[in-house]
C-alpha cells in the first residue's frame, strides 16, 4: 500500500519546480435542470467533465491563444472527491503563473469557473501553498463514491510536465 507521502515522491505530484503553489477548492451544484426541464444529478463523470471544462476555460484566460496554438497549460494536480454527506468537490494544486499576480490569478479562476455549468458559487484560491496541501489532497479519507484511492485523481486533466 502505498502512503501519501509515497505518492508525493512521484514524479506526477512531484511540484518542487513549480514558481508557487495556490490551494485551490471548487465547489459543485449537486444538481441542475436539464434544457428540458428534468433534474440531472451530479456524478462522478459530470465532475470531472467540469473541472475539464474550467481549466481549458482558465488555460486560455492565463495564455491567451498559445493555450490552442502550443498547448500552453497551468500545471494543476486536480483531485475529486465526494463528502460522506455525498456532496462533490474538487480540491487542486496549481501552479501561479509567473506571468500573472496572485490577484488577477483569482480573478481568471473565479471567471473560468463561472463559466462551467456545474459550478456553484463558492471558490477557495490561496497562493503560498506548500506540501502539506498535497498531502491533504491526496489523503485516503472522503474519498467514498470511488472505487479506488487513485480514483480521486483527476487523471485527464492532471498537468505536471518535470521542466
Amino acid at each position: 500500500m502505498i502512503s501519501p507521502f509515497d505518492v508525493l515522491a512521484l514524479s506526477e505530484f512531484d511540484t518542487r519546480h513549480w514558481h508557487s503553489i495556490c490551494d485551490l477548492t471548487l465547489t459543485l451544484r449537486q444538481s441542475r435542470r436539464a434544457n428540458n426541464g428534468a433534474p440531472v444529478f451530479l456524478d462522478e463523470s459530470q465532475s470531472r467533465k467540469a473541472f475539464a471544462v474550467f481549466i481549458h476555460h482558465l488555460d486560455r484566460a492565463v495564455y491567451g491563444n498559445a493555450a490552442l496554438r502550443f498547448e500552453k497549460r497551468v500545471k494543476v494536480v486536480p483531485v475529486i472527491e465526494k463528502e460522506n454527506c455525498g456532496r462533490w468537490h474538487i480540491h487542486a494544486a496549481i501552479e501561479l503563473p509567473s506571468h500573472v499576480d496572485a490577484v488577477t490569478f483569482e480573478q481568471l479562476v473565479q471567471q473560468s469557473w463561472s463559466k462551467v455549468d456545474w459550478a456553484y458559487d463558492r471558490v477557495f484560491l490561496r497562493d503560498n501553498a506548500d506540501r502539506g496541501w498535497l498531502e491533504y489532497i491526496l489523503k485516503r479519507g472522503q474519498k467514498s463514491g470511488l472505487e479506488t484511492w487513485s480514483d480521486c485523481i483527476v487523471w485527464e486533466s492532471l498537468h505536471n510536465p518535470n521542466c
